[in-house]
């Protein structure tokens, strides 16, 4: 069994790009229309040689609570727009905060080796998640590994007519990256991708272009641009005036084995801010650490960039210059604040934090455990979150608490001034629910909640809604954790092989 779906943010219609895309276009429900874009592969051809095929699965959540919603989806081709026949999905009803999982190798009639986009439409606000993994098979072996990928839905705020990528990779210590590109446009547009080094230096043999239909998406394959070298570096992604954009990216390792298969995804930015909220960073967190990316998006002034790191031993503030349209790439293991290590451990490092910049600024954060023999392999990642969208109110598309073994963590981060509190509510598919306090969280720090220390019985997979006082940024993560549900262990194994982590990030929604 595989969780397939599980990525956000809301509207009545999205997109989803190449691999599977789907989107969702309409007003959205905390003020003006939203358009999700995801991106991920339809039992695509490989990441990376030697892999498995890939999968997709998207899940779609209505965000009423007392409308059902009319849902359709439909999938083009990549390239030429062109609309797969016979095989929409139509004359689907979703309850009053009702969700559905559609993955793709049983739940749709799309021919295998299908890789390209869809376009999910609904007369409701709708938030939907998408994730790319391998197949059901893999996993058993430490030689035949599975991974999985999970991006956040895009709303009309970072879809525009020129993108920003803070990490892209080609031959870096064994990693590449993908960009996929969906034009959510009603013009064909032709788009051009131009790459930097980590020191913001150009890099001008290695742009490529491609034209793209509208609906439709374009493959930018780092590792298949010799011209890019060896580099960790950054993107830019134009379309010229009036273009309008989504795209995601993947981060992925040589998988050769369980103790590489990292599969990691994150979106690009149409626009970034002077200030970011990131609400989980990790340091030797049961062997898991976190890096952390920022991109400065101006393309004259450097970054004068200050990142306050809240542990529960107190926080620490790094201060740092970005030159222009460069990105800096931190590993918190390596990071020293006046000659001290950041705090770490299973009871330390587990922290937030907060950055704040002269110029405008993206980031997204990584975390990957390269150590623990039960957690060896996993790898996820998420954007941080803009300085302006955060809202009392937060949703979770989807959750788990030993389902099929899967379990997930839920973060909160308080985005306010002041200490706050609130309630997680978690709701099961046939409208069971069950709340939890989340205690008090002081301003700029996070707090972590395991899925199932909440939900008092087996096989939940659901929603959470959670309210609080103060403004909050919410992320979610899952993952196959037999060591919770022992029922579909392997012996000697708390995990899958390979990397079964994802992560995303919750939709915000006025009370």
């Amino acid at each position: 069994m595989r969780i397939s779906g599980v990525l956000p943010r809301a509207a009545k219609s999205l997109i989803f790009t190449a691999g599977l895309v789907a989107g969702l276009l309409g007003p959205s429900s905390i003020a003006s229309p939203l358009m999700h874009s995801v991106a991920a592969r339809a039992q695509a051809s490989p990441l990376a040689s030697p892999t498995t095929s890939l999968v997709t699965g998207v899940t779609v959540q209505n965000l009423s609570a007392s409308n059902p919603a009319t849902v359709e989806i439909h999938f083009y081709s990549l390239d030429s727009g062109a609309e797969v026949p016979g095989t929409a999905i139509t004359g689907v009803t979703l309850p009053p905060l009702g969700q559905q999982t559609w993955y793709v190798p049983t739940k749709t009639s799309l021919p295998g080796g299908f890789i390209g986009s869809a376009v999910v439409s609904s007369d409701q606000p709708v938030a939907a998640i998408i994730n790319t993994e391998a197949p059901t098979s893999t996993g058993t072996s430490p030689s035949d590994p599975f991974r999985v990928g999970t991006t956040a839905g895009v709303d009309l705020t970072q879809i525009g007519s020129t993108l920003y990528v803070p990490q892209i990779m080609r031959n870096y210590a064994g990693w590449n990256s993908t960009i996929y590109v969906q034009n959510a446009g009603s013009n064909t547009t032709t788009v051009t991708v131009t790459y930097r080094d980590r020191n913001g230096n150009p890099i001008p043999a290695a742009q490529e272009s491609a034209t793209i239909a509208p609906n439709s998406s374009h493959v930018f394959s780092q590792q298949n641009n010799a011209n890019l070298g060896t580099v960790l570096g950054s993107a830019v992604i134009s379309g010229g005036a009036g273009a309008q954009l989504a795209a995601i990216v993947n981060i992925y390792n040589a998988d050769t084995d369980n103790t590489n298969a990292q599969l990691l995804s994150y979106t690009a930015s149409a626009h970034g801010g002077t200030k970011l909220y990131a609400p989980r960073v990790v340091n030797d967190y049961y062997g898991f650490n976190s890096g952390l990316t920022i991109q400065n998006l101006d393309s004259s002034q450097t970054a004068t960039v200050t990142i306050t790191f809240n542990f529960p031993t107190g926080s620490s503030v790094l201060p740092m210059t970005i030159a222009p349209q460069a990105a800096a790439a931190l590993y918190l293991p390596d990071i020293r604040i006046n000659g001290a290590p950041l705090p770490s451990g299973n009871a330390n490092g587990k922290g937030s934090a907060v950055i704040t910049s002269n110029t405008n600024i993206i980031a997204i954060v990584n975390e990957d455990n390269r150590v623990s023999p039960g957690f060896i392999g996993q790898g996820m990642s998420y954007n941080a979150f803009v300085d302006g969208f955060q809202t009392p109110k937060a949703f979770l598309p989807q959750v788990t608490a030993r389902y099929y073994g899967y379990a997930s963590g839920i973060t909160i981060q308080n985005a306010g001034n002041a200490p706050g509190s609130g309630t997680i509510t978690l709701t099961a598919p046939n409208g069971q629910s069950q709340s939890f306090p989340t205690g008090t969280i002081d301003a700029g720090h996070q707090q972590i909640y395991f899925v199932p220390n909440l939900w008092s019985g087996n096989d939940f997979n659901g929603s959470a809604t959670i309210t609080f006082s103060q403004p909050i940024f919410v992320i979610a993560n899952m993952s196959f954790r037999g060591d919770v549900d022992p029922r579909y262990a392997q012996p000697g194994m708390p995990s899958q092989y390979g990397d079964s982590l994802s992560a995303y990030n919750a939709i915000n929604q006025s009370q």
